[in-house]
């Protein structure tokens, strides 16, 4: 499921951020970032944080406002992809919800063991 998500904020160029558990079972949520890697079977690198477990990520969000740029001196157009993203991630899994009109995130607690 997670290689599927990453497509999809490749294709539509999303930040993402993960909320993850430390080692004293707080949650904490990483920064906005341009991208995710993940490492097969059992870790997620996000540039703010770093390498963490995947059993130790709660969530992940996705902010579904594409910034386009036109130029230098044109501020950059916003798009909301909020509906074209739900689409495609209701084929993977259920497990989601729409914030702020443009934060999707993806509950990934029954995904991982």
């Amino acid at each position: 499921m997670i290689p599927e998500i990453k497509e999809i904020t490749n294709k539509y160029k999303c930040k993402v951020s993960l909320n993850f558990k430390l080692d004293n079972n707080k949650i904490v949520s990483s920064s906005w970032n341009d991208y995710f890697i993940f490492h097969p079977p059992n870790y997620i690198e996000i540039p703010s944080e770093g390498i963490i477990k995947v059993s130790n990520v709660d969530s992940l969000q996705i902010n579904a406002e594409q910034e386009v740029f036109l130029g230098r001196l044109v501020p950059p157009k916003k798009i909301n992809r909020v509906i074209e993203i739900s689409k495609e991630l209701e084929l993977i899994t259920k497990k989601f919800s729409i914030k702020n009109d443009s934060i999707i995130s993806i509950d990934l607690n029954d995904f991982i063991s």
